[in-house]
């Protein structure tokens, strides 16, 4: 075991499985800027193995044009009485290629005032920096464009990148300072569970404090989906059977209607990450449960449409709910915008599944009526050649 991540099992299932990159840095003469351990995020993040950052520096991974900077501030920050430093930087990737994160970090002391380590904490903000540089690229363009129509145009070009920027920023502090609660909130509960018995009312508001503190970092990990667009790991997955799953899993709470099924054709497959497509699938079903009365009946169903040259699996969720007025449906893929009171939505759900959808390279719409309930439909591209189709039609 790593003897930096030795004490209460739930700190260190914490800083593991944070849903923000994490890592504890040598502050010492003799281990400076080394990497005493990593989490999982952050591992993803650099696309590095832990056994390999654990024989890196800061400086190794950082971008040759900021290495003067952040060894600058890092000094400055072991100085520094207030024990604490941010910085905006570039790392570098194991495939070379640079990402701009904001790095915070916070100075760990003994009892006696002795510098142990820092805890960094390191933010993908490598898609607000393009959204930046969007920003400037197209004030340069309206600038040399006279013509009234293409400026507006780029204005509004323009207003959605600072937008995105916006968001950028809200999602990164939300992220960071969920993670920094959720820190103290599981210490604190390592440190009690030693003190209370085994069993009794004690230990089982214990339990519930843990499950509201794993909702919290559910809606971070939700932040950080919607705010991240690098490459994820894809594979092929059989639609009908991921979907079958978590149907299953959904039919214990959907008690008060029925979830009907109507896959075809049989083992069609696409190229997605499949924590992703899931997270497609529940936010979907999930959305359409919350409308739909009880009684009533929620739909999914699986097809193979050809358009021309591509061949898409067409996934339809189909609720027999209220219906979305065409307002809400122009309006239902933008960030945090929900139908739904404060306290039960977020806003992020059908943002997420746009996000998701668009980096598989597919397409998601919504078809409704006041009153005629809710069709979402997503396609995806079929994996495989354009035979596929009537291949699959033939075994059917």
């Amino acid at each position: 075991m790593n003897p930096f991540l030795a004490g209460p099992t739930e700190f260190r299932s914490v800083f593991v499985d944070a849903p923000v990159a994490m890592a504890l840095v040598g502050i010492g003469r003799d281990n400076a800027g080394r990497y005493l351990a990593v989490n999982t995020m952050f591992c993803e993040q650099l696309q590095r193995t832990e056994a390999e950052l654990l024989t890196l520096t800061v400086g190794e991974v950082t971008h040759p044009d900021d290495i003067a900077a952040t060894h600058a501030a890092m000094i400055a920050f072991a100085q520094n009485a207030d024990d604490r430093y941010a910085i905006t930087k570039r790392h570098v990737r194991a495939d070379g290629s640079s990402l701009w994160v904001e790095a915070t970090a916070t100075l760990v002391r003994d009892e006696d005032g002795t510098v142990r380590y820092a805890v960094a904490h390191v933010v993908d903000i490598d898609e607000r920096m393009k959204a930046t540089e969007l920003v400037r690229e197209r004030d340069l363009e309206v600038a040399r464009l006279g013509a009234l129509e293409s400026q507006h145009r780029l204005e509004l070009e323009l207003q959605h990148a600072r937008r995105m920027e916006s968001l950028g920023r809200i999602a990164a502090g939300v992220a960071h300072d969920f993670n920094n609660l959720l820190g103290v909130i599981f210490n604190f509960l390592a440190v009690v569970r030693t003190q209370v018995a085994d069993n009794g009312p004690v230990l089982e508001d214990l339990d519930h404090i843990r499950t509201a503190a794993e909702s919290a970092a559910n809606i971070t990990r939700r932040l950080m989906l919607f705010g991240r667009q690098d490459e994820t790991p894809s594979a092929e997955i059989d639609v009908n059977a991921a979907i079958h799953e978590v149907v299953v899993l959904l039919r214990a709470a959907a008690d008060h209607c029925t979830i009907v099924e109507n896959p075809e054709p049989l083992g069609a497959m696409v190229v997605i990450e499949r924590g992703e497509f899931e997270q497609v699938l529940l936010n979907l079903l999930m959305n359409a449960l919350d409308v739909t009365s009880p009684g009533g009946c929620v739909a999914i169903a699986t097809r193979v449409v050809s358009e021309g040259a591509l061949n898409s699996v067409e996934i339809s969720v189909i609720d027999s709910g209220r219906g979305m007025s065409a307002e809400d449906q122009q309006l239902a893929f933008e960030p945090f915008y929900t139908t739904k009171p404060p306290s039960e939505g977020t806003g992020l759900g059908l943002s997420t599944v746009a996000g998701i959808v668009q980096r598989a390279k597919g397409t998601v719409a919504i078809e409704s009526e006041l009153g005629g309930g809710t069709t979402v439909v997503v396609k995806l591209p079929l994996a495989g050649d354009i035979a596929r189709p009537q291949a699959l039609k033939a075994a059917g």
